[in-house]
């Protein structure tokens, strides 16, 4: 079992880590997301994260840790692109928790 911890990160203003799974949408934000879904059964959410919008409070690693991460620079990293609707309480308690609401969760 892979132990996640949070890390704090230094400052307050974004930190571009864009990361092997991150795509640049039109606005030229980067959205992080996973390759793989970290849950069973069928996923029905895709998770995304703004990784320019994010301020490394790690909220998502604390409440979700098998979903979320932080890079080196502290900024958020998603382990899991979908999730099971099992999941969606414990997923919109997370968004709702991140102060710069970098994450999204749709579907």
């Amino acid at each position: 079992m892979v132990r996640h911890t949070a890390r704090r990160a230094t400052a307050h203003h974004s930190l571009s880590y864009p990361g092997p799974h991150a795509a640049h949408t039109s606005a030229g934000r980067n959205v992080h997301t996973a390759e793989h879904p970290a849950t069973e059964g069928e996923p029905t959410m895709r998770i995304t994260a703004d990784t320019d919008r994010c301020l490394g409070a790690g909220q998502c690693v604390l409440s979700a840790p098998d979903l979320f991460d932080q890079s080196d620079e502290g900024t958020v990293v998603v382990l899991a692109g979908t999730a099971a609707e099992d999941d969606r309480q414990r997923l919109e308690e997370t968004v709702a928790l991140c102060p710069s609401q970098a994450i999204a969760v749709e579907g």
